[in-house]
C-alpha cells in the first residue's frame, strides 16, 4: 500500500473529492478491488486485491448525499503486506443490503495504530490514485448476530441468546435464557464430584471449567481440566458434537475467528493446541511459556493472545501462520495471569492476576504495557461495556465479593465504582451485546447475578450448577430452540459460606464454602494470615464436641488457597474450628 502523505494544502480538497470519487467510474478502473462483503458477529469480512504494502482498510457509513461520511469511520483494521482477506470490527448497526464505503489509508504514524479523524487528518492519510482517494462502495450480503462484548449498535437481548456457566463440582454446563432471565437446565458432562469420579474405571469428564464460543453462535467450547478434554457443544441441541483429549490440564479454549478450529491453552504442558472443530483432531501445537491459561482473538481475527499463570509474559500469535510473532513482558509486580480479555475496539488487552490482586492493561496494537492496577485479592475476569459514548471495564474481585468498574481512557484507566454482589466469590463475567446487562457468576454461591449497567446494581440472582467458574454470553445460539436435552444435575443443592473460628494464630482468618454434592458435603477451606509453613487441623463442632475433619498446611505466604474435605456436615455439625496441629479443642 503506498505511503505518500497528502500535504496540508491539499488535504481538505482530497476529502471534498470523496463523494465525487465514490459515485463515478474512477474507482472501478483502479487495480484495487473489494469483493465478497459480509458481516458476521459484528465484523465485516472482505477480500481485497491489488494492495501494495501495508496500511489500513477503513469502513465508512453513507452520508445523506450518497457518499461516505468523512472523516469519521465505523471501523478499521490494520492490513500487513500480502494479506488479501480482511476482517474489520464494525461499530454501528449494519443490515443485509446496506451500502458502505471502504477506503484505504497509509500507516504513517504510530505503527498499527489508526490515526485519522479530528486532529489527526494529516497522519494516516487516504491512499491516492490519480490524485483522488481510493473509495470503493460495497453492499453487505449477509449479516449474523454480533457477539458481546460489542461496540455500540449491536442487537438487543433476544430469545435465541444463551448464557452459559461451567460448573466444576457438578461437572455440568448451566444454560440460561437471558431474555427470560431464567435457568433452562444443565448439560451433564460428567458425574458430580466424588460420585464415580474416583472409581478404577472413570469415563466421565471431570472439573468442567472453561468456556468459549464461535463468533456466529454455532458452537460452544468447553474445557474439563482434570480429564484433559476439550469439547464442542451444539447450542441448538445442547449435545456434544466433538470431544478431543489433549495435553495435561487444559484451562480455557476459544473457537477461531473462521469457525474451523478450537484453540486450547494447555496449562500443564506449555503450549496451545489447535483442534479441528469437526473431527477433534489436533492439527497443531504452538509452544509458549509455562502455564498458558487462555487464548483470545483480536476483533479483526489477526492475532491470538495467550496469557500465562507461571510466566510473566503474553504470547502474541499470528493466526494465519500459527507462529508466535511477539512476546509482551508483564511487570513482575503483577505476576502470573489466570484470565484475559480483549476490548471490543481492539485497543486493549486486560489481564487478571489472582495471586497478586492486580490487573494489567496492555495496548493490543503496540503490544506495550499501559498500566498495572491494584484491584484486590483473587482478581479474576475482566470484561467490557460501552454506554452513552463512554467505554468501561469491569473486573471481578473474588476476595472482596465485588466487581470493580473502570473508565477506559487513552491513558491509565480510572476506577469509578464497584458492584456489591449478592453472594461470594465473583468469577466469570460477560455483558449482553447491547451493553444493557452484565452477568457475573458467583463461584461459592452457585449463582449468577444479573446487573443493570445503567445503575450498576444487581437486579436478579439465578441459582446455577455447583462451583461455577467461567461464564459466557452467546448471541443467536439457539434460535427457535426450547431447551432440549437439558437436565437438572447440580441445580437446587444446598450451599453455604461460613466463617471458621481460628485459635492459636493471632490475626489469621479462615472460611469454608460448603455444598451438598452427590450424597455428601464438600467443604472448601481457605485461610489467610497463618504462620508460614505451619500445619493446622480443621475440626467439626456440634453439641457432642469437636471432631477432626482434615489437616491443612499454610504456604510460604501464610495462605491456604483451597483445601477440600468431604463429610456429612449439614446434618452433623454446627460450625468449624481451626487449631494448630497437635492442639485439642
Amino acid at each position: 500500500m503506498p505511503s505518500n502523505k497528502v500535504h496540508q494544502s491539499c488535504r481538505f480538497a482530497a476529502l471534498a473529492a470523496l463523494a465525487v470519487a465514490a459515485q463515478t467510474a474512477t474507482v472501478q478502473a483502479q487495480q484495487v478491488s473489494v469483493t465478497n462483503p459480509s458481516v458476521e458477529a459484528g465484523t465485516l469480512s472482505v477480500d481485497v486485491t491489488g494492495l501494495n504494502g501495508s496500511g489500513f482498510v477503513v469502513v465508512h457509513a453513507v452520508a445523506e448525499g450518497g457518499g461516505p461520511v468523512v472523516p469519521q469511520s465505523i471501523g478499521n483494521a490494520y492490513v500487513p503486506e500480502g494479506v488479501e482477506h480482511v476482517t474489520v470490527p464494525i461499530g454501528a448497526p449494519v443490515a443485509a443490503g446496506d451500502k458502505l464505503f471502504v477506503m484505504l489509508h497509509t500507516d504513517s504514524g504510530v505503527a498499527r495504530v489508526y490515526e485519522f479523524g479530528e486532529g489527526t487528518t494529516d497522519i494516516d492519510t487516504p491512499v491516492m490514485v490519480d490524485g483522488k482517494p481510493v473509495v470503493i462502495p460495497i453492499a453487505v450480503d449477509t449479516v449474523t448476530a454480533r457477539q458481546a462484548p460489542a461496540l455500540p449498535g449491536a442487537q438487543a437481548i433476544a430469545a435465541g441468546d444463551r448464557v452459559y456457566t461451567a460448573d466444576q463440582s457438578s461437572n455440568t454446563v448451566t444454560v440460561i435464557s437471558p431474555a427470560e432471565e431464567k435457568v433452562l437446565g444443565t448439560i451433564t458432562l460428567g458425574a458430580q464430584r466424588i460420585e464415580k469420579n474416583m472409581a478404577p474405571v472413570d469415563q466421565h469428564e471431570e472439573n468442567v471449567h472453561g468456556l468459549g464460543f464461535a463468533r456466529d453462535g454455532s458452537a460452544v467450547s468447553v474445557v474439563s481440566v482434570s480429564s484433559n478434554a476439550v469439547q464442542v457443544l451444539d447450542p441448538a441441541t445442547n449435545k456434544v458434537q466433538t470431544t478431543a483429549y489433549v495435553g495435561r490440564s487444559p484451562h480455557e479454549a476459544f473457537v477461531s475467528p473462521d469457525g474451523k478450529t478450537v484453540w486450547a491453552a494447555i496449562r500443564g504442558e506449555g503450549y496451545v493446541s489447535v483442534i479441528d472443530r469437526e473431527t477433534g483432531e489436533v492439527q497443531d501445537r504452538i509452544t509458549t511459556a509455562s502455564g498458558p491459561s487462555k487464548v483470545v482473538f483480536s476483533p479483526d481475527g489477526a492475532h491470538a493472545f495467550v496469557n500465562h499463570l507461571f510466566a510473566n509474559t503474553v504470547a502474541v500469535i499470528d493466526v494465519a501462520s500459527r507462529k508466535v510473532m511477539d512476546e509482551i513482558a508483564v511487570p513482575e509486580q503483577a505476576g502470573g495471569s489466570a484470565d484475559e480479555a480483549v476490548t471490543p475496539d481492539g485497543k486493549e488487552l486486560w489481564l487478571g492476576h489472582p495471586g497478586t490482586g492486580h490487573t494489567t492493561v496492555i495496548d493490543a496494537r503496540t503490544f506495550k504495557v499501559k498500566a498495572v492496577l491494584e484491584t484486590g485479592p483473587r482478581t479474576n475476569h475482566p470484561n467490557f461495556v460501552t454506554r452513552d459514548g463512554t467505554d468501561y471495564a469491569y473486573v471481578t474481585v473474588g476476595g472482596l465479593n465485588q466487581t470493580k468498574i473502570f473508565r477506559r481512557t487513552d491513558g491509565e484507566p480510572e476506577e469509578i465504582g464497584k458492584i456489591e454482589h449478592s453472594g461470594v466469590a465473583p468469577h466469570g463475567i460477560w455483558p449482553s451485546p447491547d451493553n444493557s446487562r452484565l452477568y457475573v457468576v458467583l463461584q461459592k454461591s452457585d449463582a449468577v447475578d444479573i446487573i443493570d449497567t445503567a445503575t450498576n446494581e444487581v437486579i436478579k440472582t439465578l441459582s446455577v450448577g455447583q462451583d461455577p467458574q467461567a461464564l459466557i454470553y452467546v448471541a443467536n445460539a439457539a434460535p427457535g430452540a426450547e431447551g432440549a436435552n437439558l437436565g437438572e444435575q447440580g441445580l437446587g443443592n444446598r450451599v453455604e459460606n461460613i466463617a471458621i473460628e481460628v485459635r492459636g494464630a493471632e490475626g489469621a482468618s479462615a472460611s469454608a464454602n460448603i455444598r451438598h454434592v452427590a450424597g455428601v458435603d464438600e467443604i472448601d477451606i481457605t485461610a489467610r494470615g497463618l504462620p508460614a509453613g505451619q500445619s493446622f487441623t480443621v475440626f467439626g463442632q456440634n453439641e457432642g464436641g469437636s471432631h477432626p475433619i482434615r489437616s491443612i498446611k499454610a504456604g510460604d505466604n501464610g495462605v491456604v488457597g483451597e483445601a477440600l474435605a468431604y463429610a456429612d456436615y449439614f446434618d452433623t455439625y454446627t460450625g468449624l474450628l481451626l487449631l494448630p496441629e497437635g492442639q485439642k479443642p
